[in-house]
Order: structure tokens, then C-alpha cells, then sequence
């Protein structure tokens, strides 16, 4: 800034750009050096739909409908109820008997919120051999099909991505939750190799989530850049375990942008549509 001295006086940094003819950067781009128009980053306002959130079939306080009715009320088009599966072992997780079981109870959600559109999804744990904690069969069926490691993340480099990258292979999975594994403060980032993730990824049409919890934030902003510049597209997720957790899409919102993310980039700022 040193070299832009003295600065003019105004009351916005708009104005500040625009008197000294430079355009406007926002402030998360500026951590590194940047040339030509700034793109147009993703706004909390052009977010569609919540793609990840569970209800008390397995670990969330709220049922299906309250999930459903809020999410609506924050003026969301759509949301994806994705419980566990049973190999996450710390929590209840759903059988493939239990998710029919529960798609009962989403479809007359539905009937009560139409148009708002309840989403049947799943997050299906990706087991050390890299096959699904639910059988295809039973994926087939869903809306939305979040993979996620939560057990072994100690694996070394190569076994964590191989196990990741078959996973990403199966047809039905549409995302990989909270690619590093990370719990700030608690457990570091899993051994995952996120340039071959994203090489997998691209060519599964599968996309990566930016997890909105306030202690996992995973992918980081970094990791954002980097998968975009792949070609990647990402889910702004909040993996809400209750109504109230859904504020939290303004953390995974706000990681993206640091990751350089346009709208067009994240999925779920446009309409649902099946893969």
C-alpha cells in the first residue's frame, strides 16, 4: 500500500479503488497477488440448498420435517437428509432397511412443504477396502449420496487415496464429505492426496464439500483454489445436526470465497438437479 500513498479520502473502500482507478478486490483475495478483474464470489444469498444435514435417525436433534420446514424458512429450494451408516460406530447409523424406511417418512415431509423439495441422501461411510457402508442397490434409489471417511484416518497416503478414490468411482456417490478429516484442535488433517482426489474426482463427476462446522471447515480455503483450478466443482455444506446448526452455511460460504469459488462453482448455488 506503501507504493499507492497518500490515499484519497472516503468514506467506502469502493471509493477508494475507484479514485485511485484500480478495481475492487474483495478482501478474501487479497492474500495474494492479483491481476485483472476480481471474479464474482460465490454470496450466501445465491445459495440454494443445504446438501448435508441430519436428523435424529441417526445423531440430529430434529426430525426429517423440522429439518425440511427449516431450511425452507431460510428460503432454500431443497435439502439433502444424509444420516450416518453404521460402520461410523460412534453414533447410530442407518441400514439399508432403515433408509427405505426413512424415505416413508421424507416423502410425507414432501407432501407437507411441496414445492420446497426434501431430498432422500445418505452419508455412507467408505470402509479401509474403499467400498460403500450401503449396497447399490439402496444408493440407486437416493437423491444424493455423500462418501465420507470417519474411521481409520490414520491410514498412510497411499492406502487413505486408494481407499478414497474407489469410492469415488462408484456411480452413485455424489460427494466427498470433509475430504481431509480434519477436527481443529483435536485430530490433523488425514493423509488424503488431494491432487489425485481431484483427478479422480473430475473425471467421476463426483463434486468436494467446503464443510460449514465451525471445527472442521474442510476442505480449507487453499484446498478450495486448488480444486477449482482442476476443474472440480464443490458443495457449500453446513452438516447440520440441528435446525439451528443451518446458520452455519455462512462459514462454509466464506471459505469458499477465500478459495477464489464463483457461483457457478458450487453446486448447490443452483437448483437441484439428479446426476
Amino acid at each position: 500500500m506503501a507504493a499507492l500513498e497518500p490515499l484519497p479520502d472516503a468514506e467506502f473502500e469502493e471509493d477508494v479503488y475507484d479514485a485511485l482507478g484500480i478495481p475492487w478486490c474483495p478482501p478474501e483475495l487479497r492474500e495474494r497477488p492479483f491481476r485483472g478483474e476480481p471474479p464474482p464470489l460465490v454470496e450466501l444469498s445465491d445459495i440454494r440448498g443445504d446438501l448435508h444435514v441430519h436428523t435424529t435417525w441417526s445423531d440430529g436433534r430434529d426430525s426429517v420435517l423440522e429439518m425440511g420446514r427449516a431450511a425452507r424458512d431460510r428460503g432454500y429450494e431443497y435439502v439433502a437428509i444424509c444420516d450416518h451408516t453404521p460402520a461410523v460406530g460412534a453414533v447410530r447409523g442407518l441400514t439399508a432397511d432403515d433408509v427405505r424406511r426413512q424415505g416413508e417418512e421424507i416423502a410425507a415431509a414432501n407432501d407437507e412443504l411441496a414445492p420446497f423439495r426434501v431430498l432422500r441422501g445418505t452419508e455412507v461411510d467408505i470402509l479401509p477396502n474403499g467400498s460403500l457402508d450401503l449396497p447399490d442397490d439402496v444408493l440407486a434409489e437416493l437423491d444424493w449420496v455423500q462418501a465420507s471417511v470417519h474411521g481409520g484416518q490414520r491410514m498412510p497416503a497411499r492406502e487413505m487415496t486408494k481407499r478414497v478414490e474407489e469410492a469415488l468411482r462408484n456411480p452413485h456417490v455424489s460427494c466427498l464429505s470433509h475430504p481431509k478429516g480434519r477436527i481443529i484442535n483435536r485430530r490433523p488433517e488425514n493423509a488424503l492426496d488431494l491432487d489425485r482426489i481431484y483427478e479422480v474426482a473430475l473425471e467421476a463427476g463426483v463434486a468436494l464439500e467446503v464443510n460449514g462446522l465451525p471445527d472442521r471447515l474442510d476442505l480449507r480455503a487453499e484446498h478450495v483454489r486448488d480444486a477449482l483450478a482442476a476443474g472440480v466443482r464443490i458443495v457449500c455444506s453446513t452438516d447440520s445436526h440441528g435446525a439451528e446448526r443451518l446458520e452455519n452455511m455462512i462459514l462454509s460460504v466464506m471459505t469458499a470465497r477465500r478459495g477464489g469459488a464463483t457461483a457457478a462453482q458450487v453446486l448447490n448455488a443452483g437448483p437441484y438437479t439428479a446426476r
